[in-house]
């Protein structure tokens, strides 16, 4: 399968109008009861000062349950602090520089530190290591750039430890490559086609069991005829030096994005579309991305996401005001969590936003005195279920496909329930992609056996379908 999607116009596609659509039929609003918990401030030496306010903040958990966050200073510090489930401490300083971001990751007692920063015209990518008293350079850094041509990149280590780069460009404005850490030396162990436009950010990849590489990514295509440009989205996986796609072709503009994988080896990918501002969320089944739950409509992006290992996907939006909402959203139904407000200051944005152990984590930017002086972390437990008071899904009587067998054309009747369809011929390749529309033409497909996958946006049946 070729890298890069193929533009067919009898198919129907993932659009935003589809999305915007079935935002209103899928996502359900329910309630969550106040859960927040205030785990404390990792800025030990907090000040109002304009000279030591903070920029960029990560927020990792280590195998013994030990909170981590790393975050630079405007003052060019970097910091390194850890929660050790009652109070925090400072571990060394990783140094000084000047940092576009700050990445890091945690590999049993092995700290890494990773940040984007300046030297000379050129950006470069620089990665740090802890060794339980002091902080060395992994090798020599990466370079991403000339300034001003923009860059960013994602930091993540395999399941042996080994750190690995994605997202810089193999030339200035070229193909991203994967580098990897082997032999003392950053090695490019893949370059990720038709990549150039792809932007890869804290969490836009990671290590599935296997140890191989996911993530998201995307790009444009002209089309001629008539003329115009259009964006997609692909998941990708690397295996050694070899790029696949993973999944069908999401034709949205991502921006932010991020891949997961959930303990059942479930893929998401979730992202703002770049035209919209809108907050999207899929889940692979098959061989197809499966909508589960945006924000369309209300222009509002998302800041920050995770899922949890039962598939629980938690993320952040923007609002007009300062405070931040949260939201879960499992089985198609988005829930509204409660909204970051602490006392004594103001929520300037969030830094980041993960799962650990069953609890959700966020950590915030504060703001004292018209500054973003501070850090905080909040924790909101995952294991209460709350009341669906959205739409019910469909039982397995609610669903009737008629004529059966048929000649080609058929209907797929559920009570009042907007529902996708999907239909899959025997080998699993995919015959008719997901649409809103129950009636479904197989008349020019070769007569035999297929399936048919409706998703109400909570649950997937197949029922089976013979063409003769």
């Amino acid at each position: 399968m070729p890298l890069y999607p193929t533009y067919q116009t009898n198919i129907p596609m993932k659009t935003t109008t589809l999305l915007t659509t079935l935002a209103f039929w899928v996502c359900g609003i329910q309630s969550i009861a106040q859960n927040w918990t205030y785990v404390g401030n990792p800025y030990i030496n907090s000040s109002t000062s304009t000279g030591t306010y903070l920029y960029y903040g990560d927020m990792e958990m280590d195998a013994a349950g030990n909170l981590l966050v790393g975050y630079w200073e405007y003052s060019g510090v970097f910091s390194f602090a850890k929660y050790n489930g009652s109070s925090w401490s400072q571990l060394a300083s990783p140094g000084t520089g000047a940092a576009n971001l700050v990445d890091i990751e945690v590999n049993g007692s092995d700290y890494y530190l990773s940040y984007m920063g300046a030297r000379g015209t050129n950006l470069y990518a620089f990665v740090k290591k802890y060794n339980g008293s002091s902080w060395s350079f992994i090798g020599d850094s990466v370079l991403i750039g000339g300034v001003g041509q923009g860059g960013s990149f994602d930091f993540t280590l395999d399941n042996n430890g080994v750190p690995t780069l994605t997202g810089l460009p193999k030339t200035v404005f070229g193909n991203k490559t994967v580098k990897q850490f082997t032999a003392g030396a950053w090695t490019t162990t893949c370059e990720i086609p038709n990549s150039a436009a792809a932007i890869f950010k804290d969490g836009s990849t990671v290590f599935d069991a296997s140890n191989k590489l996911n993530g998201i990514s995307g790009g444009a295509i002209t089309i001629f005829s008539p003329p115009s440009v259009k964006y997609y989205t692909i998941g990708i996986k690397v295996d050694g030096s070899s790029c696949s796609i993973i999944g069908d072709t999401l034709y949205t503009n991502n921006a932010n994005g991020k891949f997961r994988v959930d303990s059942l080896g479930n893929s998401y990918l979730l992202f703002n579309d770049g035209l919209t501002a809108d907050f999207l969320s899929y889940k692979l089944v098959g061989n197809n991305w499966n909508f589960i739950a945006d924000t369309a409509g209300a222009n509002q992006s998302m800041s920050n996401a995770d899922v949890s290992n039962n598939g629980k996907v938690i993320f952040s939006i923007t609002q007009t005001n300062l405070s931040k909402a949260m939201y879960s959203c499992t089985g198609g139904s988005k829930a509204a969590m409660d909204t970051l407000n602490i006392s004594g200051f103001a929520v300037a944005a969030i830094a980041d936003v993960a799962v650990f152990k069953g609890s959700a984590y966020v950590l915030l930017y504060e703001t004292k005195a018209s500054v973003i002086s501070d850090f905080s972390v909040m924790k909101h437990s995952l294991s209460a279920t709350p009341t669906n008071i959205g739409r019910p899904s469909l039982l397995p009587g609610d669903i009737n496909i008629y004529p059966n067998p048929t000649s080609g054309k058929f209907v797929i009747q559920t009570p009042g329930k907007n529902v996708m369809i999907s239909v899959y011929n025997l080998m699993g390749e995919t015959v008719v992609k997901p649409q809103l529309s129950n009636e479904v033409d197989l008349s020019i497909a070769p007569k035999g056996i297929y399936f048919v996958q409706i998703n109400d946006g909570t649950q997937t049946y197949t029922r089976k379908i013979v063409v003769q």
